[in-house]
């Protein structure tokens, strides 16, 4: 989201378009929409980048880490060393997106990691369905520095997880 007055004229850099995309902001669902950023002399006047609003908000939680899992913290620590590999996560859901770009989205917290430097969060994509304040252990794979286009970018992220019961 942008402010920019009624008359400007801006450039779009690095579009990226989704398909059946829900705001839940506008309460509204777009068959198809385009995101990118503002590039150019307007390109101050644009808001965070993306992945800035998509950060779910600190959450005072303590979840005990799983038996032979990892903690939030540690997939951060050891995102390189972990990229591609699969890894077990337990957390609670503070943040659940569905069916953006064909998956289900979720943020994950512990209680490890620091929101000051945003190793307390782990983004998750997965085609199951949470509920925000489930508590829950995901398998899935790391992708470090994974870049979606449009700025959405993740340093860490655990794509195609699975629920663990």
């Amino acid at each position: 989201e942008t402010s920019i007055a009624v008359g400007d004229t801006v450039t779009v850099d690095a579009q990226m378009t989704m398909e059946k995309f829900a705001s839940p902001s506008l309460n509204r669902t777009f068959d198809r929409i385009r995101f990118g950023t503002i590039a150019g002399a307007n390109a101050a006047a644009a808001s965070a980048s993306p992945v800035q609003h998509m950060k779910a908000p600190a959450a005072d939680v303590h979840v005990e880490k799983v038996s032979g899992g990892l903690s939030v913290a540690e997939v951060w620590a050891a995102k390189g060393k972990l990229d591609k590999s699969q890894v077990v996560v337990r957390g609670k859901v503070v943040k659940f997106r569905a069916d953006i770009m064909g998956v289900n989205w979720m943020h994950l917290q512990d209680g490890t990691g620091s929101p000051a430097t945003g190793d307390n969060d782990l983004t998750v994509t997965t085609s199951e369905v949470a509920a925000e304040g489930d508590t829950v252990t995901v398998k899935g794979t790391v992708a470090a520095d994974k870049d979606f286009g449009a700025g959405y970018r993740y340093p860490v992220i655990v794509e195609q997880a699975k629920l663990v019961k």
